[in-house]
């Protein structure tokens, strides 16, 4: 809600950090999905955060468009995200919060720590992370790790299943532990 975007703000004076980045607007929509798209998917591959869009770098409440490209924004964040990275990533939908006496809006977007990273922004042909407050480019070795902590939670969830009598569900012990 605008009153918890207002304490995050005003009272808390909640800089940028590791979990939590502030954009300003969504500016020119052809710079603007790379932008975005680079931001998203270093949380996806770091650990995890919120992306708000309508404030600026001196907490201040701007709010943004409701309507960018002739969609509304949350569509176009959603079409920009899903057509920019690879794979795809997994986040909540955009939140639009509504500013009192304005017809512009704030865009809060959770991004989960992702399960099937390294994403790469497509276009720039990079994968980013996040160090400190900003959204950086991997190097290899950043990479590779990514690569084996995703293939270390598919083993762990598969190990999970077998455990469990859940891996095949023509088995005739199918759901059945002790």
């Amino acid at each position: 809600e605008y009153k918890d975007l207002e304490y995050l703000v005003n009272n808390r004076k909640q800089q940028e950090g590791y979990n939590l980045d502030y954009k300003k607007s969504i500016g020119n929509p052809d710079k603007a999905k790379n932008v975005l798209a680079k931001d998203i998917s270093s949380f996806a591959n770091s650990g995890g955060g919120f992306l708000i869009i309508g404030i600026d770098d001196n907490l201040e409440i701007l709010g943004v468009d409701r309507i960018v490209n002739n969609k509304s924004i949350d569509e176009w964040i959603n079409q920009v995200v899903s057509s920019n990275i690879e794979p795809n990533v997994f986040y909540l939908d955009p939140k639009l919060v509504e500013i009192p006496k304005s017809e512009k809006v704030i865009v809060v977007i959770e991004i989960p720590e992702s399960t099937k990273k390294p994403h790469i922004v497509k276009e720039l042909y990079n994968y980013f992370i996040r160090i400190n407050d900003s959204s950086k480019k991997a190097n290899h070795s950043q990479v590779r790790d990514m690569f084996e902590f995703s293939r270390n939670r598919t083993n762990e969830f598969n190990e999970f299943l077998k455990q469990r009598n859940l891996e095949n569900i023509e088995s005739s012990d199918f759901g059945q532990n002790q």
